[in-house]
């Protein structure tokens, strides 16, 4: 679902960037669950134009963008969320996926370099707000009391670590999308992200341990996975009772309870 055409997108780079030059093949990025991406060229340069469908402020996503670990920022709106980066050449994870061990190896060195302090991500809060806007509310409850998670370590942590939002290239990672960065308890980061490499369950097991250097109890690596699980289905719940019912977004809602359940 586009919600921007390649003219909404020449405004908005026109905006963001003004007086740089010609803007010239304008291309649309799919994947985009709640923004639309576009690739343009300036002169020799490749940019890539983050436009987002329902624009609020961001005051905090502007300072998680600048990190070295993310694409280069070029500019950033505070007040709706569009922004522009540099084109970042290399492969998502969708085609590219790291190992257990290299993959500890990448969240750790992603952790390192996102500060603490700046924002707060609180999951079960983010939750309750999601099934608030799918007209839920308190249907979360029963399934946060039957969870029981509790975080045990706090720091800067990016909290949607999908494999679209990793790129490898030749020399190193760059990961995008920061709007949901804030202190977290790093272990739903790396959960996150052995859901997203599709890691199985021997494997997850191998990268949560490889990353925090101990051996992981089984209830505390289950409820972890079941928070991750029940967010994803909020987030799921939220976006289609906003209309975005895209066929990818109504199979995470489907598979993600199915997953929760499984879990308890």
């Amino acid at each position: 679902m586009v919600m921007n055409t390649n003219e909404n997108a020449i405004g908005i780079i026109s905006a963001l960037m003004p007086n740089r030059g010609q803007i010239e093949a304008v291309e649309y990025l799919p994947g985009g669950y709640s923004n639309d991406n576009f690739r343009f060229r300036i002169d020799a340069e490749v940019f890539v134009v983050r436009i987002v469908r329902t624009p609020s402020p961001r005051p905090f996503e502007r300072y998680f963008a600048s990190l070295s670990v993310a694409p280069e920022l070029i500019a950033f709106d505070t007040s709706s969320g569009h922004m522009i980066t540099r084109w970042v050449e290399g492969d998502v994870l969708t085609t590219n996926r790291l190992s257990p061990i290299e993959g500890s190896s990448y969240l750790r060195e992603l952790h390192a370099a996102i500060p603490s302090s700046v924002a707060r991500y609180d999951v079960t809060e983010h939750i309750a707000r999601y099934f608030e806007a799918a007209e839920q509310a308190g249907k979360e409850q029963p399934w946060l009391d039957r969870i029981r998670w509790k975080e045990r370590e706090i720091r800067g942590c990016h909290n949607d670590l999908n494999p679209w939002n990793i790129i490898r290239t030749e020399t190193g990672m760059r990961t995008l999308d920061w709007e949901s960065a804030g202190d977290n308890d790093p272990l739903f980061d790396v959960i996150g992200y052995c859901y997203g490499s599709d890691y199985e369950d021997a494997e997850s097991l191998l990268c949560a341990e490889t990353y925090l250097g101990r051996r992981l109890s089984e209830e505390t690596l289950r409820k972890t996975q079941a928070i991750f699980q029940l967010r994803e289905y909020a987030w799921a719940i939220s976006q289609i009772s906003a209309g975005n019912d895209r066929d990818e977004i109504i199979e995470q809602r489907d598979q993600s309870i199915v997953k929760v359940q499984h879990l308890l």
